[in-house]
């Protein structure tokens, strides 16, 4: 019988399929016709099978074929083993709005602000079941990623240690400072000589982070691990601050503040998505990524 095969590796397995649609006709050539094969492959895989099991498996009564009664023992679990194996090789077809998962991402409060309105809109359309846990920067690590406790840690590429990380570009992200409207900084154009010469508040998101907007000079009167603060902040004293222009616009419609150009070309930034390995084979997650690629296109 099958149990007393020495080893599942010397088993042809290609039989299993063949066995079921013999046990399911009775018949070679009805098994042959659904299968495609030729009949005389079919008898021959039917010979292999008995030689395989130590049972006829069909034989003749009359004018037709009937399983054995062992054979009739196999009908159920060889239904259910083929049903399974069929099942993990169909491609997965994802039913989105009933998925129900949390997704966690590292990110800083800027990027929340452009990515978070479009991934509302999008999940309360598409997926309504799905949370996302946003977090701050202190909560990035490379295990957390690796192992999927973070999804995505989404930043400036320059300031990711995971040099091997898949990643793409979610956007790209360019500097402008802001300055009280009406205060000294707006008084006439910015130049490099005037910069020196202004007080700034500076982004950086710890005293040893390479995410930073300072310079390095005593002329930062304060330095923060948030954006969106220095825009209240500038508000209410003669400082500018460097922040993202995406930031730097919604702030012009909220407080009385105003942009001023660099009087450089300071460089663009690609804010980037990063994940692990781990997950990416994950028809969930991917089909989360390819939410967050849509967002600033």
């Amino acid at each position: 019988m099958l149990g007393q095969a020495s080893e599942l590796r010397a088993i042809d397995l290609n039989l299993l399929p063949v066995l079921r649609q013999l046990l399911r006709t009775s018949s070679v050539s009805k098994a042959a016709a659904q299968l495609g094969m030729s009949q005389s492959a079919t008898s021959d895989a039917l010979k292999r099978l008995r030689r395989l099991l130590g049972d006829e498996i069909l034989v003749r009564v009359g004018r037709s074929m009937t399983p054995t009664n062992y054979a009739k023992s196999l009908v159920d679990p060889l239904e259910n083993v083929l049903g399974q194996i069929e099942a993990v090789l169909t491609p997965y077809e994802l039913d989105v709005r009933n998925i129900r998962r949390r997704f966690v991402i590292a990110t800083a409060d800027t990027i929340v602000l452009a990515l978070a309105p479009g991934l509302m809109a999008r999940l309360a359309e598409r997926a309504p079941k799905v949370t996302v846990q946003f977090v701050d920067l202190q909560w990035m690590d490379m295990h957390s990623l690796d192992s999927g406790q973070l999804d995505l840690v989404i930043l400036p590429d320059l300031a990711f240690p995971g040099a091997h990380c898949n990643s793409f570009t979610v956007y790209t992200e360019e500097f402008v400072y802001i300055a009280r409207a009406g205060g000294p900084a707006t008084a006439e154009p910015l130049t490099r000589q005037r910069l020196s010469s202004l007080t700034t508040i500076a982004f950086r998101a710890n005293p040893h982070s390479p995410l930073s907007t300072t310079a390095g000079d005593r002329s930062d009167v304060l330095r923060m691990p948030q954006f969106i603060p220095q825009g209240f902040l500038v508000e209410r004293s003669d400082a500018i601050a460097l922040v993202p222009r995406l930031l730097a616009e919604r702030l012009t419609e909220l407080l009385h503040v105003e942009i001023i150009e660099p009087p450089f070309d300071f460089p663009t930034v690609n804010v980037k998505a990063f994940w692990g390995s781990s997950q990416d084979a994950d028809p969930t997650h991917r089909w989360f990524r390819s939410l967050i690629q849509e967002l600033r296109q």
